[in-house]
């Protein structure tokens, strides 16, 4: 009898497909980028989708705690605002940048699994058209830019490689992991007449000044960050 030995070809790297270096450095570079174009016109997009995160993290605080949400708003300018009744005012307070942090781990957390990427998208693209129906209010253009981008990560998670839909949620995930220290300067150290400012809100309710807060915010979100470093590659 006469066996013929068969060796199966290497599997063929999937489309899209970057190394954990590589997919690290170019994920630096785009948030580096971003960083840099934060006011300019070109960062809107992303820019209204991470306050979204922001805004639905207070949202959720205020649903954990016994509250009731009333609109959520997010403008193209990059500004935000969440109606809630009742709840604790501390823990809704906080719920914005630890909202964002925690929401962006999640999604990164998703990129673990098969097929995590169109998972990812689907429940971003999902939760987006979700809370803007029922809770949306005001600035039409944010809300517009809300579901065009609902829209594409719905189709990123029906017809695109899984390789691009993990890249464009990994940039969203980075994006809301951070969210803190980009926005930490405009918010605590910069004086923007007539801008009310989470933090402003937390020193008059707790008495602790405005950059303590935007401190801790960075500080929970380093050590956050570097205790689940290895769902950020």
């Amino acid at each position: 009898m006469r066996l013929d030995a068969r060796v199966s070809p290497p599997d063929k790297p999937p489309a899209w497909h970057l190394s954990p270096r590589w997919r690290t450095g170019l994920m630096l570079c785009t948030w580096l980028a971003l960083v840099l174009l934060w006011q300019s016109p070109v960062a809107v997009p992303i820019k209204v989708l991470t306050v979204f995160f922001h805004e639905l993290g207070h949202a959720c605080a205020a649903w954990v705690t016994g509250g009731v949400v009333h609109a959520v708003a997010v403008g193209a300018d990059g500004a935000g605002l969440t109606l809630t009744q009742g709840g604790n005012p501390a823990v809704i307070l906080n719920g914005g940048y630890l909202g964002s942090l925690l929401g962006g781990m999640l999604l990164l957390r998703l990129l673990k699994f098969h097929g995590g990427g169109q998972l990812a998208a689907a429940l971003l693209g999902c939760t987006l058209v979700l809370i803007s129906l029922l809770f949306f209010a005001q600035s039409p253009l944010g809300y517009g830019i809300v579901l065009v981008v609902a829209v594409l990560m719905l189709g990123l998670a029906a017809r695109s490689p899984e390789g691009l839909a993990d890249w464009v949620v990994r940039l969203v995930g980075w994006l809301c992991t951070f969210y803190a220290v980009i926005d930490l300067f405009d918010d605590v150290f910069i004086n923007t007449p007539d801008v009310r400012t989470d933090a402003e809100a937390l020193a008059a309710l707790t008495q602790v000044p405005a950059p303590l807060w935007g401190a801790s915010w960075v500080a929970i979100g380093a050590a956050f960050t570097w205790t689940n470093r290895r769902w950020l590659v």
